[in-house]
């Protein structure tokens, strides 16, 4: 549930308030919803609510939580845009992964694909002539150290879209590229990223800390709208990912059950080990450890195949499949969508996996899902 209200303060001036209840129910892995459920904010403007039988213990299963969706003040001016608040940062160009977006990037097995937690931020757009603009954008983040900052330079280059980036996320240094035209009656996207990070990791059994060395994430996609009955839409997308943790050549190799250390370990645990410094406990890995990159997955190289057809006009149908080429496992998920009614709409969905371990879904259950939102 959701209540948004919008507020025009002058000519220039408005400012929007979107305020969220949402109760889950169920089994649901970190891997398949939007990435930061509840996101880590400068602000932190959201929290669980422990009320009618609801504990702490129960997060795996159920919970329930409001927060400020969308909270921000924006001036409109001739050339100059400014938005300050929590808001959505709409970077790249991939329908299922977005190496550049260090903001709001959103899983692609995500139930709700369509909502970001989106950031508290200042976000500075200078629109030239035609279609350029120059946007520099701040996140403070709940510490200094995981603030971001970038400037990101869109236009056009003919008929191809381009946008370039460079910025500090979460102390590692990022360069983006984002391209988006047309091959006939296709249309093509290129999105890739180049990290270098400085925050110093300590993996299991490695002799010391040290920054992980720089690395590429690209995504290369290509869709079409095929003339066949209402319209059949088919989507293939690649990702390569240079920051992957998994088996292989990825970061954690054979010690992806484990985890890694930071770079200074509690004093407690220095003070009792057997040589200085030398860390005797192990805490979760995230994705701040990985030079502040939200595109974490376990295999280097995976395709993502979707289909969609309108079955009548309100019921869309899509399917959706995801296979990792190192582990060799897979996702399916086929969904229904209803969006007959003005004021509702439906889904009704499922996800298998396959594959043994290790691999990018081997393993994990599979789920059923229905989701229902209403608007008012």
């Amino acid at each position: 549930m959701c209540l948004d209200a919008r507020l025009q303060l002058g000519a220039r001036t408005s400012a929007r308030l979107s305020y969220d209840h949402e109760f889950e129910a169920g089994v649901l892995d970190s891997l398949l919803r939007a990435p930061g459920a509840l996101p880590q904010t400068a602000l932190g403007l959201e929290r669980n609510i422990f009320a009618l039988g609801l504990r702490r213990s129960d997060a795996g299963r159920r919970s329930w939580r409001h927060r400020i969706y969308r909270g921000s003040f924006r001036y409109a001016g001739r050339r100059l845009e400014v938005k300050l608040g929590r808001q959505r940062i709409p970077w790249g160009v991939g329908r299922l992964w977005n190496p550049v977006d260090r903001f709001n990037a959103i899983g692609p097995l995500a139930l709700e694909s369509d909502q970001s937690p989106g950031v508290d931020a200042l976000s500075l757009r200078w629109n030239f002539s035609g279609f350029h603009q120059l946007q520099a954008v701040h996140a403070p983040g709940p510490r200094s150290a995981e603030a971001r900052s970038a400037l990101r330079y869109a236009g056009l280059l003919g008929d191809v879209d381009v946008a370039l980036s460079a910025g500090r996320f979460s102390g590692a240094l990022g360069l983006g590229a984002e391209l988006a035209g047309n091959w006939g009656e296709s249309a093509w996207r290129l999105e890739a990223a180049w990290t270098d990070p400085r925050r110093a990791v300590w993996p299991i059994g490695a002799p010391a800390a040290a920054p992980p060395a720089p690395f590429f994430q690209i995504a290369l996609g290509l869709d079409r709208q095929f003339d066949l009955g209402s319209g059949l839409y088919v989507m293939a997308e690649h990702l390569y990912d240079g920051n992957a943790l998994g088996f292989g050549a990825g970061r954690a190799g054979r010690l992806l059950p484990f985890f890694e250390t930071s770079a200074a370990p509690p004093a407690w645990a220095a003070a009792a080990s057997p040589a200085p410094g030398a860390p005797l406990f192990a805490a979760p890995a995230s994705a701040a450890r990985f030079a502040g990159s939200r595109v974490v997955s376990l295999s280097r190289h995976a395709t993502g195949l979707q289909i969609g057809y309108d079955l009548v006009a309100a019921l869309r149908g899509e399917l959706l499949l995801i296979y990792d080429w190192q582990g060799s496992s897979a996702a399916l998920s086929p969904a229904l969508h209803f969006t007959g009614l003005n004021a509702a709409s439906f889904s009704l969905g499922a996800q298998f996996f396959f594959g043994g371990a290790p691999s990018q879904f081997g393993g994990r259950p599979a789920l059923a899902y229905a989701l229902a939102e209403f608007f008012f």
